[in-house]
């Protein structure tokens, strides 16, 4: 029942990075690739996803199609080698819508429970709508990957606790409840600092310094806060403006906060929240023994992290009993959908039939009838044609209970 459905799917677990750039089709491109391939391989429909970590491709096609990933991908890109593509994965028939929803919940992905790849896949399912290569098939199994993926995000804990290490980092630092209004300093001005500042922005923090080797990515960071400033590293040994909280993350292998540093009356006032994000350490282990400092290292938000994802992992099962609850259901529907379409036909049939003996069978007789008759005979025959269309829809929706 489901066979016309194929998938194709590679990630970040079956080839380096790097490598899944040749499954990646270029957005101003899409349009007419993606139909040229669709037409090329015999397909009646295509959903095309690509994120960072994975490319997936849902088809629709007649089941007797011999279409195989060496084929569809020769057509897709020539370019690709034989050995990138023995990577890919292939799924058929059931298997395949079953992978969707396991993708759209996030089950597949490198974290477990985040939500993006579900905004993602609805995107990337818009477009290929828009373009004309989905149709009633794949629009029906999105219906049903989509509420799967909200049941699960709602019936199970798939998407509790944090995972990520910044986001434990900023949960770690409220817990300080540092008033807005503090001072707080940021050593470094890479992604993880990048991210940082993002957070507490959005946490209305207003006054912060930006420390970082190039001072050009330190102002571009400082320029999102109110009272944002950003400075040269070599400045971080005469900074003396007191400050309640520090995020430290850089490339350096060795400490550039030292135990030596809370000598001095900013660092020495009042208590500290001191966050280091960096490998290695980029805090001395020691500050730790400080008592108006607590220090919360990588190391330990790792972790957090770690414990958060087996959480994460153990909620799988729970909702994969969702996902084959409703993988039923679309099995149901969709069987449903192919008898209606098959039975399409059956009313202008019908029609035709009552036509042909009303204007050519029985042509003669009605002529002779007089008009009470004949109104009696041609609302008779009306009815005989809508009982007739009811009669195999309805014993189609019973076969299917």
């Amino acid at each position: 029942m489901l066979s016309g459905f194929r998938a194709f799917t590679i990630t970040h677990n079956e080839v380096k990075a790097g490598s899944l750039a040749h499954f990646v089709l270029d957005k101003s491109v899409q349009e007419e690739a993606l139909n040229k391939l669709k037409k090329a391989c015999g397909i009646d429909e295509l959903l095309y996803l690509n994120t960072c970590n994975r490319v997936l491709f849902l088809i629709y096609t007649n089941p007797l199609n011999p279409l195989n990933k060496e084929s569809f991908f020769n057509n897709f890109n020539v370019n690709i080698d034989d050995e990138l593509v023995s990577r890919v994965k292939e799924y058929k028939g059931q298997e395949s819508i079953k992978h969707l929803f396991r993708v759209a919940a996030s089950l597949d992905s490198m974290v477990v429970g985040e939500r993006e790849i579900f905004r993602q896949l609805r995107e990337a399912y818009t477009l290929c709508k828009e373009i004309g290569i989905c149709g009633d098939n794949i629009r029906l199994a999105m219906r049903f990957c989509v509420e799967s993926s909200k049941a699960i995000y709602a019936q199970t804990k798939i998407g509790e606790k944090k995972v990520s290490v910044v986001s434990l980092a900023i949960e770690q630092f409220k817990n300080h409840n540092i008033d807005p209004s503090s001072n707080l300093v940021l050593v470094g001005a890479g992604q993880t600092i990048d991210l940082v500042s993002k957070f507490l922005t959005k946490l209305g923090y207003k006054n912060v310094f930006i420390f970082n080797r190039n001072p050009e990515k330190a102002e571009d960071i400082a320029i999102r806060f109110a009272h944002g400033s950003g400075h040269p590293l070599s400045e971080l040994e005469a900074f003396d403006d007191p400050f309640d909280a520090m995020f430290v993350c850089t490339g350096s292998i060795d400490p550039i906060i030292r135990k030596a540093h809370f000598a001095k009356q900013n660092y020495s006032t009042g208590s500290k929240c001191i966050i280091d994000l960096s490998i290695p350490f980029n805090v001395e282990k020691s500050v730790s023994d400080l008592d108006n400092v607590s220090l919360i290292s990588v190391e330990e938000l790792q972790e957090m992290a770690k414990n958060n994802m087996s959480f994460r992992q153990n909620e799988i099962s729970s909702a994969m009993h969702i996902i084959m609850e409703r993988m039923e259901e679309f099995k149901k529907i969709f069987q449903q959908r192919l008898i209606e379409r098959a039975m399409g036909e059956v009313p202008v049939e019908i029609k035709k039939i009552k036509d042909h003996a009303i204007k050519e069978v029985f042509q003669k007789e009605i002529a002779e009838m007089d008009e009470s008759t004949k109104a009696v005979f041609l609302k008779a025959m009306n009815y005989m044609e809508k009982k007739c269309i009811g009669i195999p829809m309805k014993a189609a929706k019973n076969i299917i209970k």
